[in-house]
């Protein structure tokens, strides 16, 4: 600034402050014009960056393997979002995720896009996604071999990949410790309409059953009322169905 006012007085030294500042934040690796994942303030709250894109890909990818989001899911999910993208943006990308779930999606090709993270990106990102398969206190095969298969595709290093996965053990433990206060499988049951010991056929017989007399669009109860028993059921069915080992 001091040689820009030297040189050209005032408007070199508005020159010179702003040259100084982009200086300043490349040489401390902040400048975002190099890079590609950049969120600036600026951006808006219902727009979407190639970052938040392919992870709502990711995310979407992962809950796929199951019929519904959790409330403990979304909380999860939610809690993220907020912190790292604030409020506001923070429910538009959950409402994006939402409506990415019902669509096909190539992890393959997001995971890849994110491949070009720093080691602590890829860290971060997939430990968020870890955290997410272990709310659910019943484990998810088919949710890790997709976990594994982008954290493989990002370029994610086997030995952090494993710290994570070790990590992510003793968090399920912990939803599991702090669930079996209430009994959740328990209330599993309960909530079905079932006896423990019931077969395949009679716990999906006991599903369609209250799907039908719950739906929104089909029960007499109000509809937000509706909507809360009818995700409870879905809830329930999901937790037994994998506790079971049921397709």
């Amino acid at each position: 600034m001091i040689l820009g006012a030297m040189r050209f007085r005032m408007f070199g030294a508005f020159i010179g402050f702003f040259v100084g500042i982009f200086l300043e934040e490349l040489l401390e690796g902040k400048s975002s014009i190099f890079d590609v994942f950049s969120n600036t303030n600026e951006e808006s709250d219902h727009k979407l960056s190639a970052y938040q894109a392919h992870l709502i890909v990711l995310l979407a990818a992962i809950l796929k393997k199951q019929r519904v989001i959790t409330t403990e899911e979304s909380r999860y999910i939610l809690k993220y979002f907020y912190r790292q993208f604030g409020t506001a943006k923070g429910k538009y990308l959950f409402q994006q995720l939402k409506e990415r779930i019902e669509e096909p999606v190539d992890f393959s090709r997001s995971s890849a896009a994110l491949k070009g993270l720093r080691r602590e990106g890829k860290i971060q990102v997939v430990k968020f996604l870890f955290g997410l398969t272990q709310v659910y206190p019943y484990p998810n095969l088919d949710q890790d071999k997709v976990l594994e298969r982008i954290a493989q595709q990002m370029g994610m290093a086997q030995m952090d990949f494993e710290r994570i996965r070790q990590a992510g053990k003793q968090q399920r433990q912990g939803y599991a410790s702090s669930r079996q206060t209430v009994n959740y499988s328990d209330r599993a049951y309960q909530v079905l309409g079932v006896k423990k010991g019931v077969t395949a056929e009679e716990l999906k017989k006991a599903y369609r059953k209250l799907v039908l007399k719950y739906h929104p669009d089909k029960t007499a109860l109000a509809k937000e009322q509706a909507a809360a028993k009818f995700q409870e059921v879905q809830e329930a069915y999901d937790s037994l169905r994998m506790q079971l080992g049921i397709k």
